[in-house]
């Protein structure tokens, strides 16, 4: 939700809840919700990044190049830097 993909994190959400609601089994140490909850993370660790450039281009960000930085402000001046 942070990077603004608002319907992306309120559906899974909403769908951690639904899971545990529907599958959790209380006095087990590991129930079959606590199995999908990890599927639903290696699916977000897999995809997560495909999805953020997805959504900021659908927001009318363009690619331009990529760059290595420390962080998003250090990758932005590098940015800058090189179109002076």
């Amino acid at each position: 939700m942070v990077k603004k993909m608002w319907l992306l994190g309120s559906l899974t959400l909403i769908g951690e809840i639904v899971i545990y609601a529907a599958f959790d089994s209380p006095g087990r140490l590991f129930s079959f919700a606590d199995l999908l909850s990890i599927g639903i993370s290696v699916v977000f660790g897999i995809q997560g990044n495909e999805w953020r450039e997805s959504s900021l281009l659908s927001r009318g960000f363009k690619f331009v190049r990529t760059v290595t930085a420390a962080g998003p402000e250090g990758a932005l001046a590098l940015h800058v830097a090189a179109e002076r």
